[in-house]
């Protein structure tokens, strides 16, 4: 009997402090799901674009893909995007976010400029340029995606 006792306290002892180990204080179920390139997906439109940049300029284009909406991957799969982002021959060199407009709680304008380096031949050889743009996000789901241009309605440039 004693030893039937000893095992009960051994097991309900060994529960508690389990369950001492397994209990969060309260707001640590609200874990943010890190994204492509460990970003959370519950960071600001800015930053996920700067992100999304910093991957393509780096060469990560598999992981940039990931920051478009689900609606574009649906359009254009991973492979796909990435074999059309390895023909381009532009080197992205940098991103600077400039600003970011919200028509919506979930739709806004984000402003970058992002310098780049392409060749042009002989003679000429590699051209070093600023280049400005706007990118629409969406707030899907409570993540901000990128809208591809081209499946984006209306003028993108920035109001003067």
């Amino acid at each position: 009997m004693k030893h039937s006792v000893r095992n009960v306290l051994i097991f309900v002892l060994v529960g508690m402090v389990s369950a001492c180990a397994t209990t969060r204080p309260e707001g640590a179920g609200k874990t943010v799901t890190a994204g492509p390139g460990g970003i959370p997906l519950d960071a600001s439109p800015e930053e996920r674009a700067v992100a999304k940049w910093r991957l393509l300029i780096n060469r990560q284009f598999g992981e940039a893909w990931e920051f478009q909406t689900p609606g574009a991957r649906s359009a254009m799969g991973r492979d796909e995007y990435v074999a059309m982002m390895l023909g381009r021959p532009v080197n992205w060199l940098g991103v600077r976010f400039i600003e970011k407009r919200c028509e919506t709680g979930d739709s806004c304008l984000v402003s970058l400029e992002i310098p780049f380096q392409v060749g042009l031949g002989r003679g000429v050889g590699m051209v070093t340029a600023p280049s400005f743009i706007a990118e629409r996000w969406l707030k899907l789901d409570g993540a901000w995606y990128y809208v591809p241009a081209d499946l984006s309605q209306g003028d993108l440039r920035p109001s003067e």
